[in-house]
């Protein structure tokens, strides 16, 4: 089992060292993430959070809604808060991608949306749970 671990440590570590070359390139290759592994939980995390995260820093809208996609599936399976708290911050991510000139109410359904995952991902944290019905 600790070799699962090692792996997804090795992948994240990578992805940490190119996002400081190429961050278009890692959202590149964490598409590419197999995620038909028998640690697929993990895999599914890493790509989620590095299409949000550097999809957001590089501009690629269509990144972030491909990790919020999968967190949302994660988060159906998983309820732990952490996958709560990284969709939160993939729809943030969202409105920052979004147009320049889109308006402020253009994204008031995804600012919703998003106070109301961090506030389920506070209430939980703060309550010390990990699992229960999903916010998103």
């Amino acid at each position: 089992m600790s070799s699962l671990l090692d792996r997804f440590y090795a992948r994240s570590s990578y992805f940490q060292n190119l996002f400081n070359i190429d961050p278009a390139e890692a959202v590149r290759q964490a598409r590419q993430i197999d995620l038909d592994v028998p640690d697929r939980v993990n895999m599914m995390s890493l790509r989620a959070t590095i299409l949000v995260d550097f999809g957001d820093l590089t501009q690629q809208q269509d990144a972030v809604q491909e990790g919020i996609a999968l967190l949302r599936e994660l988060l159906g399976q998983s309820q732990q808060v952490d996958i709560a708290y990284n969709l939160a911050n993939g729809l943030i991510a969202l409105t920052a991608c979004a147009h320049s000139d889109a308006s402020w109410l253009d994204h008031k359904d995804i600012r919703g949306s998003s106070r109301h995952v961090f506030l389920f991902y506070f209430l939980r944290a703060l309550s010390g749970q990990t699992h229960r019905t999903s916010p998103a």
